[in-house]
């Protein structure tokens, strides 16, 4: 069964996913709090897991560089996730806590939507498994977090979307210019030599007009071609807009209650 867009392998995960998410919060709902604080971040542990499992995985055509490079290296919002959620978890910061609740389930639903990594593979290979349930837990973890009140959000609080998207980015950004050795700050950087998952290193014509145009349209002309910032503009008037989306939801489901 190999995932396309709008197939039914397509939609198998997301609902796969969906009923999990359903069951760990019935499962949870009338345990202790320390039980269901320590149950997600025993998920979150395993999601980090998940993710260094990925060079398992990588095709024999890539060199023993790309392996390490393009397989475990942090180089998308969701590989930072997974990463670096035990970590956040538990902090007592709360932007770093809303950051985790906000981008976690708009990132994670997003890469179940547009699942880059899937398409015109197998649903049932190892890696694709893998790859659905790592991206599945960046988002599912959030949710219960609310449903289950191990933490709450507030409206004068949505700002921090902002403050720990840039964040984010900026470690992405970092991270694999280490790992690379050298940035090129004047110019479009040799893209075919990197990884360009999170658009960090810059935005081409190659990725499509309609993707292109949905990247750049907020960002002035001079710095699109700059590493890191050519991004930023359209991907924070886009998570803020999702992130009130999330928010009224949280709401309302509240007030149901």
């Amino acid at each position: 069964m190999v995932v396309e867009f709008g197939n039914l392998p397509y939609f198998v995960p997301m609902l796969l996913v969906t009923a999990l998410c359903l069951a760990g919060h019935y499962f949870l709902r009338n345990k202790s709090y320390k039980t269901k604080y320590w149950t997600l971040f025993g998920v979150l542990i395993f999601n980090a897991i998940l993710h260094f499992m990925k060079f398992l995985y990588v095709p024999d055509k890539y060199d023993s560089f790309d392996i390490i490079v393009r397989s475990i290296s942090l180089e998308n919002v969701c590989s930072v996730s997974s990463v670096l959620f035990p970590i956040i978890y538990l902090s007592k910061q709360s932007m770093f806590k809303n950051g985790m609740v906000y981008l976690g389930i708009i990132s994670g639903i997003i890469s179940f939507l547009y699942p880059t990594e899937a398409l015109g593979k197998d649903l049932f290979s190892i890696d694709i498994i893998r790859f659905y349930l790592q991206h599945g837990i960046v988002w599912v973890v959030p949710v219960l977090m609310l449903s289950l009140d191990l933490h709450s959000l507030r409206f004068k609080e949505l700002h921090h979307v902002l403050s720990y998207t840039i964040l984010v980015f900026a470690f992405i950004y970092t991270s694999q210019a280490i790992v690379y050795g050298s940035v090129n700050y004047g110019g479009i950087l040799p893209v075919d030599k990197l990884t360009n998952n999170s658009f960090q290193w810059t935005i081409t014509k190659e990725l499509g007009d309609f993707v292109y145009v949905m990247l750049t349209w907020a960002s002035p002309p001079i710095i699109r071609n700059y590493p890191f910032i050519s991004v930023l503009p359209s991907i924070l008037i886009y998570f803020t807009f999702f992130s009130m989306i999330v928010f009224f939801i949280y709401k309302k489901s509240k007030t149901k209650k």
